[in-house]
C-alpha cells in the first residue's frame, strides 16, 4: 500500500479489482456454488459413510447421522459471507467512483466533521471509562458481578457508535477518504486534543496572551498556566486511564490486568500534559516578565518627561 492509499484508504489498484461489475458478480455466483454444491456434496458424503459405518458397528457403538450437520452450516455460512463481503465492498467502491465531485467534496467534508466530533465525544467516553474502571477495580474485591458490569461498560465505544447513521449511510461512501483512514484518524485526533484542552483549563499559550494587558493580568497569566497544567494533567491521567482499560479489555485481558495498562496509559498521558503545560508556564512566565519591563518602561518615560 502506498502513502495515498494509507492516507485516504483508497487504493487505485483496488478500485481497478472491483470496477468490473460482470466479473464481480460471476465470483459472487461461484461462491455460492460452493455452498450449495460441493459443501452440500461433503455433507451427505460424510452422512453415507457414517451410515456405513454404523451397519458394520451397529453392535458396539452407533454415531448420529447427523453430527456434522453444525460443522456444515458454520462452513456454508462463512463461505457465504466471503461472497457477501466481496460484493458489499464492490458496490462500495462502485458507488465512490461513480459519484460526482459535488456528492464527494460533500461527503469528504461530512467525513472530517463526524470524525472531529467522534474525537471531542471519545474525551467524554474515556473520562467516563476512567471514573467506572476505578469502580470497577476497587468494586470487584466485593462483587465480581459489579465488576463485570463495569467491564462491559468500559467495553462500548459509544462514541464511535453515535455517527454509525453517516459511516455506515450511502453518501460517506463518495468521501476521499474512508472512515478508518489515517486522515481521519487525524481528524478525529484534532477533535481529541481540542476536547482534551477544553477538559483540562485553558491553553497555556493562550494563558500567557493575558499578559498584554497589564502587570496585573501578567499575574493572572501565571496563576491561570498553573491552574491550567494541574487540569491538564488530571483529565489527561483519567481519560488515559479509560482508554487504556478499554484496549485491555477489548484484547481479552482479565479486568485487573486491563485496568494495570490503563494505569500506565493513564501515568503516560498525564506526564505528557504534565511536561506540556510547564512549557505553556514557562511562556507565561517570559509574557509577565516583559509585560513588567514594558510598564517599567513606560514608568520611566512618564519620569522623564515630567522632570
Amino acid at each position: 500500500m502506498g502513502f495515498w492509499s494509507w492516507l485516504t484508504g483508497r487504493d487505485e489498484r483496488e478500485q481497478d479489482v472491483y470496477a468490473n461489475k460482470d466479473q464481480v458478480e460471476t465470483v459472487v455466483a461461484n461462491i455460492k456454488k460452493i455452498k450449495a454444491n460441493e459443501v452440500e456434496s461433503a455433507r451427505e458424503s460424510i452422512k453415507t459413510a457414517i451410515r456405513e459405518l454404523n451397519d458394520v458397528c451397529q453392535y458396539a457403538a452407533v454415531v448420529p447421522v447427523d453430527v456434522y450437520d453444525t460443522l456444515f452450516d458454520n462452513i456454508g455460512e462463512n463461505i457465504e459471507n466471503i461472497g457477501v463481503m466481496l460484493q458489499d465492498k464492490a458496490n462500495d467502491i462502485i458507488a465512490y467512483s461513480e459519484s460526482s465531485w459535488l456528492e464527494k467534496g460533500l461527503s469528504t467534508i461530512g467525513m472530517g466533521l463526524f470524525k472531529v466530533g467522534e474525537g471531542i465525544l471519545s474525551v467524554a467516553e474515556d473520562l467516563g471509562d476512567g471514573v467506572v474502571s476505578v469502580a470497577g477495580f476497587v468494586g470487584g474485591i466485593v462483587s465480581k458481578d459489579f465488576q463485570e458490569s463495569c467491564a462491559n461498560f468500559v467495553k462500548k465505544e459509544w462514541s464511535h457508535d453515535v455517527f454509525n447513521f453517516y459511516y455506515e449511510s450511502d453518501f460517506a461512501k463518495a468521501s476521499l477518504f474512508t472512515e478508518d483512514s489515517a486522515l481521519a484518524a487525524g481528524c478525529k485526533l484534532v477533535g481529541k486534543a481540542g476536547a482534551y484542552l477544553y477538559a483540562g483549563g485553558v491553553l497555556a499559550g493562550q494563558a500567557g496572551t493575558l499578559g498584554l494587558g497589564s502587570t496585573k493580568l501578567g499575574g493572572a497569566a501565571l496563576k491561570v498556566a498553573s491552574s491550567s497544567t494541574w487540569g491538564a494533567t488530571a483529565a489527561a491521567g483519567l481519560g488515559g486511564l479509560g482508554s487504556g482499560t478499554e484496549t485491555g479489555l477489548l484484547s481479552g485481558k482479565t479486568y485487573n490486568q486491563a485496568f494495570g495498562q490503563g494505569m500506565l496509559t493513564g501515568g503516560a498521558s498525564a506526564g505528557l500534559a504534565f511536561a506540556g503545560g510547564k512549557v505553556g508556564e514557562k511562556l507565561a512566565k517570559n509574557a509577565a516578565i516583559k509585560e513588567a519591563s514594558r510598564a517599567v518602561d513606560k514608568a520611566d518615560e512618564a519620569f522623564n518627561s515630567a522632570t
